[in-house]
């Protein structure tokens, strides 16, 4: 998104969480200690959202938008597309478990770690970790929660061998 706005000479409004009007957005600074309200004068704004502070849309019957062909582009790719490797897991998604349980640098070791995905299994929810424990490679970095990590926002959250640091 930052190289779209720059292309369209355009300043890009990250992590909206809430829409105050055509112009003028609210979205978090300070790892979410503040609310800032940000207007932009734009002719084209370049934004992105917190997905988990806006509701899911409904399905309507009424509801529909217009189909139009896109134009044909007649650009040479400038990459090739050789596999994907998609990690495959029972568990929720982080940005979308209602439920998180997360392991920190107490749990000391990646066996330690066990406990973590198990209680997260018998709850029925995702696994996230601080980022104490993703550097001390106790877990894989895709489990990283907090300031430097996804950002999550369950019914439930389980902090276990964590700081108590405020991104938790």
């Amino acid at each position: 998104m930052p190289r779209l706005a720059a292309l369209l000479d355009s300043q890009q409004i990250s992590d909206v969480i809430s829409v105050e009007s055509e112009d003028t957005f609210m979205r978090p600074v300070y790892a979410g200690n503040a609310i800032a309200t940000v207007q932009s004068s734009d002719p084209i704004r370049v934004v992105t959202v917190r997905t988990t502070a806006f509701p899911a849309a409904t399905a309507s019957a009424s509801a529909s938008a217009a189909e139009e062909a896109a134009p044909a582009v007649d650009a040479q790719p400038l990459s090739t597309w050789i596999k994907e490797d998609m990690a495959k897991s029972d568990r929720p998604d982080l940005a979308t478990a209602k439920r998180v349980v997360s392991g920190g640098r107490a749990v000391k070791s990646a066996e330690g770690f066990q406990i973590i995905y198990d209680l997260a299994d018998k709850l029925g929810a995702g696994v996230g970790a601080s980022r104490a424990a993703v550097d001390s490679g106790y877990c894989d970095n895709s489990l990283q929660v907090g300031q430097t990590g996804r950002i999550v926002a369950p019914e439930l959250y389980i902090g276990i061998g964590i700081s108590c640091a405020n991104q938790h």
